[in-house]
């Protein structure tokens, strides 16, 4: 059977309308650990891949989406502001979903976040949260430096919202941690990070975006995200998490929009006429 689409860990066969997830050879051989097979099927959340049945031999039958945000917005696509907001609140719900059952996704990225055009709605849908995967197996562009400095250890859904604020840069065309992929790089990621390290490690003042001339989003301190990559791109103890998140971006539809102000994120809000 010719599978249709091919990742890092699983290939995928699209069979009347069902996604059928395989693990590579490679992967099995690696005895990647998959969350608990009760907790998997029994979650149901607007905004999560919804996993309809895992056979005995690891197997996954998933429900189909059409596309990834990955390949939406290399292929071209343009976004409008209304539509980055939609994602990200969409995205950071699911993630919520995730944390609320002491469950993390260990793995967000652009790659694993789906969509789909569905009666004239958009549905978002994390995916790929199925493993419990350590520092290597993360998509290192979106890794936490906690994850990069202490691969082995214990790592708290914190990672995940460092991830989901990654996933913000990329909808403004940004990749800020793009090349860390091997781990030779894991030095030149600590050395431009420094600043995010040295507080992990030091816990010293609070890590500012302006320290750092590869901060991650420097030149979007003055966007719409703002106030949410400063409360995330900070230590792992004092980073908000995927609750706060979710209050944030929901403040943020909800804005009322002052009049008469030059603020870039201001106008944008302004234009979206949010009630």
């Amino acid at each position: 059977m010719q599978h249709d689409f091919e990742g890092a860990e699983a290939v995928l066969y699209v069979r009347n309308g069902i996604v059928v997830r395989r693990l590579k050879k490679a992967a099995a051989a690696r005895t990647l650990r998959m969350k608990p097979r009760d907790a998997l099927l029994s979650l149901c959340h607007a905004n999560l891949v919804r996993i309809l049945e895992i056979s005995p031999d690891g197997d996954m039958h998933m429900e189909c989406m059409q596309t990834s945000l990955q390949r939406h917005i290399l292929a071209g696509q343009r976004c409008s502001a209304a539509a980055k907001l939609k994602i990200a609140r969409q995205t950071s719900s699911g993630l919520r979903h995730l944390h609320m059952l002491d469950m993390q996704h260990e793995d967000l990225c652009p790659n694993n976040i789906l969509l789909a055009w569905r009666h004239g709605e958009l549905p978002v849908k994390p995916c790929d949260f199925y493993n419990e995967l350590t520092g290597c197996n993360r998509t290192a562009a979106y890794a936490a430096p906690e994850v990069v400095l202490w691969p082995a250890a214990d790592v708290t859904a914190a990672a995940d919202v460092w991830a989901f604020a990654c996933c913000l840069l990329f909808l403004e065309g940004a990749e800020p941690f793009a090349g860390f992929e091997h781990a030779p790089a894991i030095l030149l990621y600590l050395g431009q990070h420094l600043c995010v390290a040295f507080q992990e490690l030091c816990t010293v003042t609070p890590f500012s975006l302006h320290d750092c001339a590869y901060a991650p989003a420097r030149h979007l301190a003055r966007s719409m995200w703002a106030d949410i990559l400063r409360l995330v791109f900070v230590p792992q103890a004092s980073r908000i998490s995927s609750q706060q998140l979710q209050l944030r971006l929901d403040a943020l539809q909800a804005a009322p929009v002052p009049t008469n102000t030059k603020h870039p994120a201001r106008s944008v809000l302004a234009r979206l006429n949010f009630a």
